[in-house]
């Protein structure tokens, strides 16, 4: 699985999508994520960037940066040890 509309397939079967929901999700023709998939055209920045938030997946990952298609878990930790309400970035 090398190139990205491998990818994008994986993901897509991966999540049990159909090429039409997610090309509408995505405001797409479902023609052209064919073409993607096909590796007949290759997605802008921005359609790219689309992709992987309706993929739940990097934007890295769809272009082969990395092997791993599950998004890190973000935590927050607190500097302060008795802040008082919920941690923010920064605190």
């Amino acid at each position: 699985m090398n190139s990205i509309g491998e990818r994008i397939v994986f993901l897509r079967e991966e999540r049990n999508m159909s090429q039409k929901h997610l090309a509408y999700t995505i405001g797409i023709a479902p023609t052209t994520l064919s073409r993607y998939e096909n590796n007949l055209y290759e997605p802008k920045a921005e359609i790219l960037n689309r992709l992987a938030k309706a993929l739940d997946t990097t934007s890295d990952f769809l272009i082969g940066l990395t092997d791993i298609y599950e998004k890190p878990a973000v935590f927050l930790f607190c500097r302060k040890e008795k802040q008082k309400g919920p941690c923010s970035i920064g605190s």
